[in-house]
């Protein structure tokens, strides 16, 4: 249970990362 959380945290993480990298090409 608890590797399965953390791997959602993970993908938590990327997403946010992939959403903010997305904003930067759209703005720059």
């Amino acid at each position: 249970m608890r590797k399965k959380k953390q791997s959602s945290v993970v993908v938590a993480i990327g997403a946010g990362l992939a959403v903010w990298g997305v904003i930067n090409l759209l703005e720059g």
